[in-house]
């Protein structure tokens, strides 16, 4: 019976020692754990505070909500859409980590280039190439959403109740009249055909050769309608500088929802979105 008390106290004790290893285990996990939270807090609080202070315009936001998270405003910015006429490197492809650079005009700060590296003595954010269309690159930073309490979301939802972006409106319907202007019928169902598509006319030549080579279109057929493409993609591209002028006049002498988000632009590019703005008041 000795024996059997000595092996019962080994036991217990060894019981004992494996549940304190457990405990402090635990314990220097969630020491770690909120080290890396304290640590992450401070840097994220460094980069915002040292970084370049700017507005940055916002389309008219959307109020979705998340399950998880709550009520946010999807934003979209100048900035999200950027010319190819902009780009500064030829390669550029989806999913590619891609440097915006911004210039103050006329009191907003708008893209004047884009590439794969850093410009020098430039305002610039650091992105992510999203989709790219035949003229413009679509690109993200991470701040298109923004999460707010409830209250703040209750008060931007009855500002914004019943308006509408009146010079996004403005400058669409423009646009449209310009091209429907200067091109023939012909001319304009192509346009429209490609930009409420987002299509880029060389997918569009592609088929035509793959509808030709399957006996879908004679040999007749798919060269008038490759010629009809190319001639009218040609006429497109040149007018839209003009087009464009015509929007920006039409929006600028439009009413409109003035909405702009604090933004403060870290030393890599990196933005982090820090407040909104709606007709001069800033909702948090």
């Amino acid at each position: 019976s000795g024996i059997a008390w000595s092996d019962g106290r080994r036991g217990t004790c060894g019981q004992t020692q494996e549940m304190t290893m457990t405990r402090r285990q635990l314990l220097l996990v969630s020491a770690g754990q909120l080290v890396f939270l304290l640590v992450f807090g401070v840097w994220h609080w460094v980069q915002v505070a040292t970084g370049l202070p700017i507005r940055l315009r916002v389309g008219l936001p959307v109020d979705p909500v998340s399950i998880t998270r709550g009520r946010y405003i999807a934003l979209w910015f100048p900035a999200s859409r950027v010319s190819r006429s902009l780009a500064k490197d030829a390669d550029i492809k989806e999913n590619d980590v891609v440097y915006v650079a911004l210039s103050p005009t006329g009191g907003e700060w708008v893209p004047s280039g884009i590439s794969l590296k850093p410009p020098e003595e430039e305002v610039f954010l650091k992105g992510r190439v999203a989709w790219l269309s035949p003229d413009a690159i679509t690109v993200t930073y991470g701040i298109e959403h923004y999460f707010l309490s409830e209250e703040s979301a209750d008060a931007i939802e009855e500002t914004l109740s019943g308006r509408r972006d009146l010079a996004w409106e403005a400058r669409e319907e423009a646009r449209r009249e310009f091209m429907r202007t200067h091109l023939s019928s012909e001319e304009y169902r192509i346009y429209s055909l490609l930009e409420s598509e987002h299509l880029n006319p060389e997918v569009i030549l592609r088929e035509i050769t793959y509808w030709k080579e399957k006996g879908i279109l004679t040999d007749r057929q798919a060269d008038r309608l490759t010629h009809a493409y190319r001639s009218a993609w040609e006429k497109i591209s040149a007018l839209r500088p003009e087009a464009e002028k015509a929007a920006n006049e039409a929006a600028s002498s439009s009413p409109d929802t003035t909405v702009e988000a604090k933004v403060s632009v870290s030393r890599s590019g990196r933005p982090y979105l820090t407040g909104l703005i709606i007709n001069g008041c800033e909702y948090r």
